[in-house]
């Protein structure tokens, strides 16, 4: 007897310690599970899984199954308003959303070798009929041919964070068009500044070129007048010479009548000299009548030489005012065509700014 009772107690103690492992074992089994049950109804995470027949997913006789975590974050709250079915959550998809979300799932399935991911950010119509953003991921068994035999993921609502993110989008978008139209504003403003400028120096040419022909105008009235002062002086020695030959016309007069006088006492004697001095006499009358008739001519061409050279003086004035205009027009022409065409190289510099 003594010899046989340690044999049940060791078995004993081997039983209990096995029997106190299983118990820890299934401690932290049943622990998992509650954590399991945990994330699975309240982790914010909808979790999803598809025993897939046939390779098909969409297949009628494929088993979809859907988280109380699913259901809740789509509004819903058990299999009555949210059926095990695939169309359940398919025909929720926005309409936008459709080809695009089911492609990339039938994208993964697909791919025999497993390195195609699933990861697809869409849109759902929650209970209360509003659309969310979802982003769902998942991952896939697959036989040794890499045939899909179940499909799991999960779902997540990153609908605020979403929204955040397309409004940064459409501010983003909204700046872009700002810059694209400011850019085409600025480079309409360039063109425009470049024809100006352009059209600015051509007018610069030309104000150059009519204060250049001023010049040369004033250069020739200035000219003009001392030819018409130089006509007057001559005209003025001519008239001199002229009143020299009246008063030679009236001297030769005077002698042909003091000859006619003595002819005529000398009586027959002195016929012939009192032809040739009624001779004389004629052509010293003819001399001063051509004399006084040269007198008036030059005296009207002096009149109208001074005329035209008053006319002168004040056009040569007007042509002085004229110069000092198109030179003022020529500087401020100038000026203008300096600052416009600084404006178009900082116009050009903006541009080339915006365009970086």
């Amino acid at each position: 007897m003594n010899d046989m009772s340690p044999h049940p107690v060791s078995h004993t103690s081997s039983s209990e310690r096995r029997i106190a492992e299983l118990e820890a074992a299934l401690e932290r089994t049943q622990d998992t599970v509650a954590q399991l049950a945990l994330y699975k109804n309240h982790a914010g995470v909808g979790l999803w899984d598809c025993v897939i027949y046939r390779g098909d997913a969409l297949d009628p006789q494929s088993q979809w199954t859907w988280s109380p975590e699913f259901r809740r974050l789509l509004g819903y709250r058990d299999e009555v308003d949210f059926p095990d079915k695939a169309d359940s959550w398919s025909n929720l998809l926005h309409p936008d959303d459709v080809d695009r979300t089911v492609a990339v799932f039938m994208d993964h399935l697909n791919d025999r070798s497993g390195r195609t991911p699933y990861d697809v950010s869409y849109r759902c119509k929650h209970r209360n009929g509003d659309w969310r953003w979802y982003r769902a991921v998942g991952g896939t068994t697959r036989d040794r041919n890499g045939i899909p035999l179940r499909v799991a993921g999960s779902l997540i609502d990153i609908h605020d964070g979403k929204l955040r993110e397309l409004e940064v989008e459409e501010a983003n978008r909204r700046q872009q068009e700002m810059i694209e139209a400011v850019r085409g504003g600025v480079a309409e403003v360039s063109g425009l500044a470049e024809t100006i400028e352009a059209e600015t120096r051509n007018l610069l040419g030309r104000a150059t070129e009519a204060r250049s022909r001023a010049d040369q105008g004033s250069n020739d009235l200035g000219s003009m007048k001392e030819v018409l002062e130089r006509v007057v002086d001559v005209s003025n020695e001519i008239n001199g010479e002229v009143v020299s030959i009246q008063g030679i016309a009236k001297q030769t007069n005077l002698l042909a009548l003091n000859a006619t006088i003595e002819a005529a006492r000398a009586g027959d004697a002195g016929r012939g000299f009192a032809v040739v001095a009624s001779e004389v006499k004629s052509l010293a009358a003819t001399s001063g009548q051509a004399a006084e008739s040269i007198t008036s001519q030059i005296n009207e061409a002096v009149e109208r030489v001074g005329k035209a050279a008053m006319a002168a003086d004040v056009l040569l004035d007007t042509m002085s005012t004229v110069v000092e205009t198109a030179e003022a027009t020529e500087a401020g022409m100038d000026a203008v065509a300096t600052q416009i065409g600084q404006q178009t190289d900082a116009l050009r510099r903006l541009l080339d700014m915006i365009e970086k």
